[in-house]
């Protein structure tokens, strides 16, 4: 057991993973271990995403900032209003004016990213609420509902 624990564990998870044996030093002696012999457990250290493909591993960091689930939730923000242009009928060349309700929290995220949520979805006027005429749907995003109304003010051709 103590032989074994010396080893190298990253050396021991790929022989044995690779279905080779394992050749380890007790004292004077050599051991062999057969890989259906060893239980090998590899567990991701905490906030990385790990693969493994042969003698390679590749560990990278999944722990999202603050920003970055703010510019996330700003793209899935604009994917569901392109979604809704689509399904109201609107052409790809129309713009938009948009009103975006939500809770205060979300808001404050929208502010920050206005202008790259106009230029994604071609709105030229950003409302407060919906105005009359305009397509109105609500959807979830990170589970909070969002509404949004948008109507065709013109068009970029």
């Amino acid at each position: 057991k103590k032989a074994l624990e010396s080893e190298s564990s990253l050396q021991v998870a790929l022989t044995v993973n690779n279905k080779k044996p394992l050749i380890i030093s007790a004292g004077k002696r050599k051991i062999e271990l057969l890989p259906e012999e060893l239980l090998v457990e590899i567990k991701n250290p905490d906030d990385y995403g790990v693969e493994s493909d042969g003698q390679y591993t590749v560990a990278i960091a999944v722990n999202i900032d603050d920003e970055l689930k703010e510019e996330g939730f700003c793209r899935e923000l604009v994917h569901h209003i392109q979604n809704i242009r689509k399904e109201a009928g609107f052409k790809i060349e129309n713009t938009i004016a948009l009103s975006i309700v939500s809770d205060e929290h979300e808001r404050k995220i929208i502010e920050k990213y206005k202008e790259y949520i106009m230029k994604e979805t071609l709105t030229s006027d950003f409302l407060d609420k919906p105005g009359r005429g305009m397509y109105v749907k609500k959807v979830i995003i990170e589970q909070k509902m969002i509404e949004t109304g948008m109507k065709v003010t013109g068009s970029i051709i």
